[in-house]
């Protein structure tokens, strides 16, 4: 025999057992249930904060509502966002150091 013949089969190739693509199923399953019920809670949680500001508000009251989270949100990125470079910087600094 020469250097470059073998006398070995080829291996075949693992296959997945029934179990697994059960396992499997299962675990889509379960995933789609869960996923459901939150998109189901969203939309209620949604539907009522849309009716009790919307509904029992009218005139400028309307154009507030949206201008108010505006701010907040401006807010909360200005105090909260301040924090992120100069945590970034320490960690780069320590990495250097240790």
């Amino acid at each position: 025999m020469g250097a470059n013949q073998s006398t070995s089969t080829p291996a075949e190739p693992d296959r997945i057992s029934w179990a697994a693509y059960l396992g499997l199923g299962i675990a889509a399953a379960v995933l789609g249930v869960v996923t459901s019920i939150g998109v189901w809670l969203f939309n209620q949680a949604f539907n009522a904060i849309h009716n009790l500001t919307f509904n029992s508000i009218s005139g400028w009251a309307i154009a507030l509502i949206p201008m108010a989270g505006g701010i907040i949100v401006a807010l909360i990125m200005k105090v909260g966002t301040r924090a992120v470079p100069d945590l970034i910087y320490a960690k780069n600094r320590l990495h250097w150091i240790v």
